[in-house]
């Protein structure tokens, strides 16, 4: 019995062509999940700075809602920068924004409460209830005491320490004061 046992065997060739398609798949993989974790962070990161700039819209909305009336207000140039409510309880209400700490603060009876953090802009307006023939807007006044509807706008921003990513939120609400 001389016969020739067939062994299984890769050639070269084979080796180095299964070598460079396993590289490559190895490599997309790669790339795919850097990119997604670059995009799960920037997401994540644009959420969180989303959900608290709507969570301070809904808290400010809640406290004018149930004011009796703005007192007073205070511009720095030509915007206003900080109101002054007389609370349902009588208590003096106000909301500042700094813009050297980027903050949006609540004070009443001495104790403040930072609502927003991060901001770079934010601006107040104040309406009479009067709507504007035509327009689904309403009339501005320049007097505290006519004041029915109060506009707040602010823009957020953060960045990402871990990569060059810049998430931005911009919120804007008109609020009637029912009192």
């Amino acid at each position: 019995m001389s016969g020739k046992r067939s062994t299984s065997a890769f050639t070269l060739v084979e080796m180095m062509v299964a070598l460079g398609i396993g590289s490559l798949v190895l490599l997309a993989m790669t790339s795919f999940s850097f990119y997604s974790s670059r995009s799960l962070l920037a997401i994540t990161n644009y959420q969180d700075l989303d959900q608290q700039s709507q969570l301070a819209l809904d808290k400010f909305s809640k406290q004018v809602r149930q004011v009796k009336q703005l007192n007073s207000f205070s511009t720095s140039g030509s915007v206003i920068t900080s109101l002054t409510f007389q609370d349902y309880d009588d208590a003096p209400l106000t909301f500042t924004y700094d813009s050297g700490a980027k903050t949006l603060s609540r004070i009443k009876n001495g104790v403040s409460k930072t609502y927003l953090t991060g901001c770079d802009s934010l601006q107040f307006q104040i309406f009479q209830r009067t709507p504007v023939s035509n327009s689904f807007d309403c009339v501005t006044t320049a007097t505290a005491a006519n004041c029915k509807l109060v506009e707040v706008t602010w823009s957020c921003s953060r960045s990402n320490p871990q990569m060059a990513v810049n998430s931005q939120s911009v919120q804007s609400a008109k609020v009637c004061i029912r009192q």
